[in-house]
């Protein structure tokens, strides 16, 4: 298996932040995954909806993109199909191969830079729809105990920028039905180019939406947009992204966030929470 010592987990996000870790993980199997497990670690996928700290991480931090990569198709009626995909898959992989299959339903995934696993833990969702919806059953790693277990959709408790907590996703099973997709993604696609910083560094949205309110409008509100410490800056495009324009800091980061959050509490009340990761 491929390892890396003293790697620049900067290297690894979407962000483009972080220290160190002690060893950087690709296992190839399940067996060197588990092995792997027996100190202290950190699962990664794509590195998106995550921000390292600048301290260094002193364990493993292990990518599962070489071990959980399997994406198949099975048919199940005439209309519908049963997508097997590993945790590891990118979400951008997942929609194109269901796109070709003449599959619909992911298309809200577009332009998300996510994995499979990723998708489960945090419920990826986006113009009313989520992940999760359409999973019919999950494989996974308990990181209390490491028993590998399945849960059945009915198991998952789920809800908006909520999934699986505390396991490691080893599969997915989804059901898909056949559709045009093409408008539909033609859609998604102009919408977030045109209202979302997808051609910079950055970790997605830092807040959740309030409930009946949105985090980049409360942002907006207050006169965040376009706010720079350092090399990180608060977007014109969507204020609730913050983007690196080059050597931004994780100190740079925090500060804009702890801004954002200051701001719109002085003003609306609003005690905002993270939907992005913080990893010391």
């Amino acid at each position: 298996m491929k390892l890396l010592q003293n790697e620049p987990l900067r290297h690894h996000t979407t962000m483009g932040v972080g220290g160190n870790a002690r060893m950087f993980a690709y296992p190839e199997t399940f067996d060197e995954f588990l092995m792997l497990l027996k100190e202290r670690y950190f699962i990664i996928g794509r590195g998106s909806n995550l921000i390292f700290t600048d301290n260094n991480f002193d364990g493993t931090v292990i990518s599962l993109e070489k071990c959980f990569n399997a994406l198949s198709f099975e048919q199940i009626d005439s209309k519908r199909k049963l997508v097997k995909v590993g945790g590891g898959v990118s979400l951008k992989r997942l929609l194109r191969e269901c796109v070709r299959e003449g599959l619909h339903g992911l298309e809200f995934l577009w332009g998300v830079p996510g994995s499979v696993g990723g998708a489960c833990h945090t419920n990826t969702g986006a113009f009313g729809s989520s992940f999760l919806e359409y999973i019919k059953e999950i494989q996974i790693v308990n990181q209390d105990d490491k028993g590998i277990k399945s849960l059945k959709r009915e198991d998952i408790i789920f809800s908006d920028r909520v999934g699986v907590k505390s396991v490691i996703v080893i599969d997915a099973l989804l059901i898909l039905e056949r559709g045009e997709s093409e408008e539909r993604l033609s859609e998604f696609r102009k919408w977030r180019r045109g209202h979302q910083p997808i051609d910079k560094k950055t970790a997605g949205c830092i807040f959740k939406n309030p409930p009946g309110d949105y985090a980049g409008r409360l942002i907006e509100k207050v006169g965040l947009k376009g706010e720079r410490i350092g090399d990180a800056g608060i977007s014109e495009k969507h204020a609730n992204f913050i983007v690196n324009f080059g050597k931004a800091t994780f100190r740079d980061i925090l500060s804009l966030i702890e801004m954002m959050s200051e701001k719109v509490f002085e003003m609306f009340g609003v005690k905002l929470e993270l939907e992005v990761e913080i990893v010391g």
